[in-house]
């Protein structure tokens, strides 16, 4: 039988005491006893563990039948989850932390933590705890009839005149509809805040955002659709889970649903290329070749250094060609001889200006050339063509959402501080719209929140990060 819990804050301290029926303790003490809890919010629920797979699990019926229906659909159906980053030895901790909070907001599907320990895999970092948003999927037929249940009643006639009244109620406790989804600004977002409090509060140990997930504005907490994408390599093959690589909404469902407004709202988070200790995650081996190859050409070894390309840019003329490692940007942004100056993924945006010589440099240079733009110089006189000044723009823009995904208070020694370049970067987009009609940027501003400035600016299409980088650009020149 269920013990009956009522209300918000229905735990003293915000986590769930030792002998609760769901707390890890109790769990672990007898995982192969039933462990189930009832919770009255603005209706009761019944939920109840599943320890499976690896997995401590805690869900509702509704739960396990969302569950059921993304198997039937094949996981391509939006998978929508909210993944706390959690230090292996304090899963435990975290475990009635979040629970408790799960319960008191009386989340109505599921929610689960790994029980693999050191078996965990590295490329899961950052998901040891995992909260599911419901977002219901209005183009597949198995959710448009209500789910599996439903799915199954459509085939029956009366049923309602057949069922007992206890019967229908057991029915609308798996029912799956646009009803049961949260607002993300009045139910999503607060439950985040109060969860990072919470951890925060109990000591919990982040271990950084998770790979290819979005963070959403605290240390423990970040997004991720995790729908099956196709196969790479195999056309017609089966759909799989997708890499990190592939960043945070790798099939890019819509993200205008109603859960996820507000939930995705900018906030100056830390970005994905640092953890909660400022710790840096290491950079690909292609991401460190980029920046090596940057410094060497910078240096002189492949043309002329950056001391020639900022006396060019100071005398008011690029007169020689070197823009691919002194203005460089992402590989999916741009075309190009010189391949090997292009950066990877986001990540290595913040790393090039989390490094000294290279964001001093980058800051001096783009400093100059603002100078020369405010002042009214025509820029194809400035870059000498007009594919080089779409170059310095979206170059510009990608370090400038970079410097404004840094934590604003970080500081890597000797180089400038994030607000610095930030105000540095939105000086020059703003004297090149001045002085000039900008080239169309929608497909490489896309281009850009598909390789992960997400991370850092909570967008998922062109005109949202045009809204941010528009406001961005307003507030840092405002201050």
């Amino acid at each position: 039988m269920a013990r009956l819990f009522e209300g918000d804050g229905m735990f003293d301290g915000g986590r769930l005491p030792a002998d609760h029926p769901v707390s890890w303790r109790s769990i672990m003490s007898a995982p192969k006893e039933p462990h189930n809890v009832s919770i009255r919010c603005q209706s009761t629920v019944n939920y109840h563990v599943l320890h499976t797979g690896g997995f401590v699990r805690l869900c509702s019926d509704r739960g396990r039948c969302y569950w059921v229906a993304q198997n039937e659909t094949g996981h391509r159906s939006p998978d929508w989850k909210i993944h706390v980053s959690v230090e292996l030895q304090d899963i435990a901790a975290a475990w009635d932390v979040v629970s408790a909070t799960f319960l008191e907001w009386g989340c109505d599907f599921g929610m689960k933590a790994t029980t693999l320990n050191a078996q965990w895999p590295a490329e899961q970092r950052g998901r040891e705890i995992t909260v599911y948003v419901y977002v219901h999927d209005s183009t597949t037929a198995l959710f448009q009839d209500g789910g599996p249940q439903g799915a199954w009643l459509s085939a029956q006639r009366d049923w309602q005149q057949r069922l007992t009244r206890e019967e229908q109620e057991a029915l609308c406790a798996v029912w799956l509809s646009p009803e049961f989804e949260r607002d993300g600004t009045t139910y999503w977002k607060p439950f985040v805040q109060n969860l990072e409090a919470r951890l925060t509060a109990h000591g919990v140990r982040s271990r950084g955002c998770a790979d290819g997930d979005i963070l959403l504005g605290g240390r423990y907490c970040s997004l991720r659709n995790e729908a099956f994408v196709p196969p790479d390599h195999e056309p017609g093959g089966e759909p799989c889970y997708p890499s990190n690589a592939q960043g945070w909404n790798a099939m890019n469902h819509p993200c205008d649903c109603l859960p996820l407004r507000g939930l995705l709202s900018v906030d100056r988070a830390t970005p994905a290329s640092q953890t909660s200790s400022n710790r840096a995650v290491a950079l690909t081996s292609k991401a460190q070749s980029a920046l090596a190859a940057i410094v060497a050409a910078q240096n002189g070894s492949a043309g002329p250094s950056f001391r020639q390309a900022l006396k060019e840019i100071r005398a008011g003329r690029k007169r020689s060609h070197w823009i691919w490692w002194v203005w460089p940007t992402l590989g999916v942004l741009r075309k190009t001889s010189r391949p090997s100056y292009l950066l990877p993924d986001f990540r290595s945006a913040c790393a090039l200006l989390e490094n000294p010589t290279l964001a001093e440099r980058l800051s001096t240079i783009t400093s100059a050339a603002a100078d020369h733009l405010s002042a009214g110089l025509t820029p194809t006189v400035l870059f000498g063509s007009k594919i080089d000044v779409e170059k310095f723009e979206e170059s510009v823009t990608l370090f400038f959402c970079a410097a404004y995904a840094l934590p604003p208070d970080s500081r890597t020694p000797n180089a400038p501080p994030p607000k610095e370049l930030c105000a540095v970067f939105a000086r020059a987009l703003s004297a090149l719209q001045r002085t000039s009609t900008p080239a169309p940027r929608t497909a490489w501003i896309e281009a850009i929140g598909s390789v992960g400035a997400t991370d850092a600016n909570g967008c998922s299409t062109a005109a949202d990060l045009e809204l941010v980088i528009r406001h961005a650009l307003e507030t840092t020149l405002s201050q």
